[in-house]
């Protein structure tokens, strides 16, 4: 199996494989459900030996695996136990559980293998896997809730430094903010680790993480057979072949171009302008934000709070995972997570527009009403301040800096082209 990482550069390497979990407790009914998933077209099968009677017999494992490859024909192959703690079937303490993944890496019949993160078992796994050339896809799984973006984060680095292959991550969600601190936390992982991951919010409110995975990094996705979902969510093989393909294809037409900054720094005129100029839609994320709300911004502001409004940014960011490529004008608060900095940067290039206080000033007399964050500081020295107290995460997020005062649209316009095609 070729193993993208971010050194590689896997921006626009392609789709993820598919997965397909396949359980039978005898040999007939594994070869039979392997074939199938053959059949259906899947890049890799997973054998889920959770249920297998004789899971501790070398011999009976053996036996198992060699049938399995052989009807796996050329299809990989990745062989999981996934114990009650991690919502399997197994029930095996960790002696038991290192025996019976140990004889399946030593088979010579699997390509990759799950190991159980934060089982004592796993750093003998992960040596003996690697002795044997059998990838490791290091797995952690929380079916009661979602943990913080900094703590999803912890996790796979975590799996990365005990030398996994593959970081691989499912948590179910509670609440559509719980899928977006999965894709944050994978956004940012795909720029700080050197490992591949594979991301999951399980459930329907959780299908994007499946399907986005070229964004992500992913090493590969989960699928099913028709009708058989093996976890909440799945998608049958041939319809998420089919919507990762939409997706490769629309990213292949080339990145989104994000314009940041400063409220007043231009980014509603600029970007009306680049989209007359390329083409290419223009996406207002706050006008986005507003009209799928039913209130303005401000009324957002006031009965929701500023934390709610930066979920409904994260959200507008995420659902352009299945858009075309497009020029998107961001609201001025946007950059300031670094989630979303990391989003921006695995959907395309983003654009620091600055300009002086004094600047925005002018641009902005007589909009106080429509600007909450400027509200009792509508002053050089209040922009000032606020402009100061961004600056570190607008330079953090801004690939390319273009100041705006004194130029023309026609120049800025030029200039932001010029960059984003160097």
């Amino acid at each position: 199996m070729e193993i993208r990482t971010v050194e590689n550069d896997i921006r626009g390497a392609g789709t993820p494989r598919i997965a397909v979990p396949v359980s039978a407790g005898s040999e007939e009914g594994l070869v039979r459900r392997a074939k199938e998933a053959r059949n259906a077209g899947t890049d890799i099968i997973e054998i889920r030996a959770d249920a297998w009677p004789e899971i501790q017999d070398e011999a009976f494992v053996r036996r198992m695996l060699a049938s399995a490859k052989h009807a796996a024909g050329p299809v990989e192959i990745l062989f999981t136990i996934r114990t009650k703690p991690e919502g399997g079937q197994a029930e095996l303490g960790d002696e038991a559980y290192l025996h019976a993944v140990k004889t399946a890496i030593m088979s010579g019949c699997i390509d990759l293998v799950d190991i159980e993160y934060r089982r004592a078992a796993a750093p003998a796994l992960i040596e003996t896997a690697h002795a044997f050339h059998v990838k490791t896809v290091l797995s952690g799984h929380d079916f009661c809730a979602t943990p913080s973006e900094e703590e999803i984060l912890h996790r796979l680095l975590t799996m990365e430094h005990m030398g996994g292959d593959i970081a691989k991550l499912s948590c179910m969600p509670e609440a559509d903010r719980d899928v977006t601190r999965m894709c944050l936390a994978a956004a940012r992982a795909r720029l700080q680790m050197k490992i591949p991951t594979v991301t999951i919010s399980m459930g329907a409110k959780g299908v994007v993480t499946r399907l986005a995975g070229e964004i992500f990094g992913s090493a590969f996705t989960f699928g099913c057979l028709d009708g058989e979902e093996s976890a909440p969510g799945q998608i049958p093989v041939g319809r998420l072949r089919k919507k990762l393909e939409e997706i490769h294809a629309r990213r292949a037409q080339g990145p989104f171009i994000f314009l940041i900054g400063f409220m007043g720094t231009g980014k509603s005129t600029i970007g009306e302008a680049l989209s007359e100029r390329t083409g290419l839609p223009l996406c207002e994320m706050d006008a986005r934000i507003a009209a799928r709300e039913g209130r303005t911004i401000p009324v957002i502001f006031e009965r929701d709070g500023e934390e709610y409004f930066r979920d409904l940014e994260t959200r507008e960011l995420i659902r352009l995972c299945e858009e075309k490529r497009g020029i998107v004008s961001c609201g001025g608060g946007l950059a300031l997570r670094e989630g979303n900095r990391a989003l921006m940067r695995c959907l395309g290039r983003t654009v620091l527009l600055t300009a002086e206080p004094e600047t925005i000033l002018e641009r902005l007399a007589g909009q106080a009403a429509g600007r909450p964050n400027l509200k009792n500081r509508m002053t050089e020295e209040g922009i000032r301040a606020l402009v100061e107290k961004r600056r570190s995460a607008y330079e953090a997020a801004g690939e390319i800096v273009v100041p705006t005062d004194g130029k023309s649209v026609d120049e800025i316009c030029g200039e932001i082209l010029a960059r984003c095609s160097a």
